[in-house]
């Protein structure tokens, strides 16, 4: 019949043409879908090694900034220099070992990608603290409290690594993730071994500042290849609910003993804890074994000349 004819028309009509509502929903499930938010390798690869590469610069470049925080009279090879440089260490590992569980519970929650870039403009901020007086005109003790605060952003901007495995671990699946923590071995490799020669070769030619140049640009690439592309990892039907209360928030996002507890509830997760602590503890107790023992000198060095300058603030 014709009101059949007309019917059987418009029902592939309205059969391709979705309504608003499932427009709407489509959207989300595409969204949500695991295969449409799994950026390609190359793109969470490019950044990191980028960023290990930058790292990898200030190997041996950072113990001849030493010289600039020291003052006049104090010899830059000798205990004081030795001793300045494990506290600075020392600070770094401490910020690693406090900070690194907040970041990785707090892309749980926003995703890997702001917390990367957050990382990244650390690492940004504490090549800039570093500058050389020679450029900057700094005292001796202010450049000193440059290269204090540039190891605590050190410590804090280290999440790049964590959150990088973490996004392995959201894109692939169990089987794959070997082959795929082999390659990110493959690129330490490779930035470990490329970014040291680099910056003694640098260093030889041009001095501290060309490398110091070098180790931004890297970063700064780094940072704007990342955040250009579609690098996020977490989906958001994935990722972790914020807790309503005000005090469950300050627990979740600012105190890493809370996240220790929370790391330790697992057995899985407890076993690795464990080697890190133990890494971690090593590593705090032969620096500060160092450190202690060098403190005289230091002491000798930076308070008999001047009677002020309390070794605290040193």
């Amino acid at each position: 019949s014709p009101a059949a004819g007309r019917a059987g028309a418009a029902t592939p009509v309205s059969a391709g043409v979705p309504a608003a509502g499932d427009t709407k929903m489509a959207s989300m499930d595409a969204k949500d879908d695991p295969s449409h938010a799994k950026p390609a390798l190359p793109l969470l690869l490019a950044p990191a090694a980028l960023y290990l590469f930058s790292v990898s610069l200030l190997f041996p470049v950072f113990p001849s900034l030493l010289k600039f925080a020291l003052p006049a009279g104090v010899p830059e090879r000798g205990a004081e220099t030795t001793a300045l440089y494990g506290l600075l260490q020392q600070i770094k590992a401490v910020l690693d070992l406090f900070t690194l569980p907040v970041l990785g519970r707090v892309s749980d929650y926003v995703g890997r990608k702001p917390v990367t870039l957050w990382c990244l403009v650390l690492a940004l901020l504490q090549l800039l603290l570093i500058t050389p007086p020679s450029r900057t005109g700094a005292a001796p003790e202010t450049y000193h409290a440059c290269l204090v605060a540039s190891r605590v952003l050190g410590g804090m901007s280290d999440g790049v690594l964590v959150l990088l495995f973490a996004s392995l671990t959201d894109v692939a699946d169990g089987a794959a993730l070997p082959v795929l923590f082999g390659r990110v071995g493959l690129v330490f490799g490779c930035a470990f071994t490329l970014g040291p020669l680099t910056a003694a070769l640098l260093l030889a030619r041009s001095g501290e500042v060309a490398v110091l140049l070098l180790s931004a640009c890297c970063t700064l690439l780094a940072l704007l290849l990342y955040a250009g592309t579609r690098t996020e990892t977490l989906l958001a039907a994935r990722r972790s609910r914020l807790p309503t209360s005000l005090t469950a928030q300050f627990l979740l996002y600012f105190s890493p003993v809370y996240q220790l507890q929370q790391v330790w509830a697992n057995p899985l997760l407890r076993e690795y804890l464990f080697a890190f602590l133990l890494h971690e503890a090593a590593e705090l107790f032969c620096r500060t074994s160092a450190s202690l023992r060098l403190w005289p000198h230091l002491g000798r060095t930076f308070v008999a000349p001047r009677p002020r300058l309390h070794l605290g603030r040193t």
